[in-house]
Parts: C-alpha cells; structure tokens; sequence
C-alpha cells in the first residue's frame, strides 16, 4: 500500500501481508467471474458489499492516519 503525500515528500510505502493480498485477490475473482458471467448489478452489489467487509474497505483509518501525518508536518513546517 502507498500513501500518498501532496507535500513532495517520497511515498510511504506499507508492505502487505500475505492473507492481506490473498483476500484481495480472492475477491477479485469472484466478482470478474461474476461479471464475466453476466450477473445481474444486484447480486454483483450484494457480494461486493460483503467482500468489501471481508477485506475491512474501505481503509479510511489508515487514510485519517495519512492526513494526521500531513496535518502534524505542516505544523512542523510552520
């Protein structure tokens, strides 16, 4: 995962764990397959929604993590 920093500093970047990838993955397939299959939009909907809790997204913690880190250089910066 790579947090993005609009200051100009280099990215963060924050390795993945192999179950992390793995559920990634894992949902991506089924909902090409089920698009590949022509499923209908609700039930593409209603499985996304459930891998999407599977998978814990959307990850605003880490992004609200992100925006403290710039608030706290800006500060610094100051």
């Amino acid at each position: 995962m790579v947090e993005y920093n609009p200051r100009g500093n280099l990215p963060v970047y924050r390795d993945m764990t192999e179950e992390e990838n793995y559920k990634l993955k894992r949902a991506l397939d089924i909902l090409f397959k089920m698009i590949i299959k022509g499923s209908s939009l609700v039930d593409i909907q209603k499985v996304a929604a459930g891998l999407a809790s599977e998978v814990d997204w959307p990850y605003l913690d880490k992004v609200a993590a992100s925006l403290e880190n710039s608030i706290e250089q800006i500060k610094e910066e100051e």
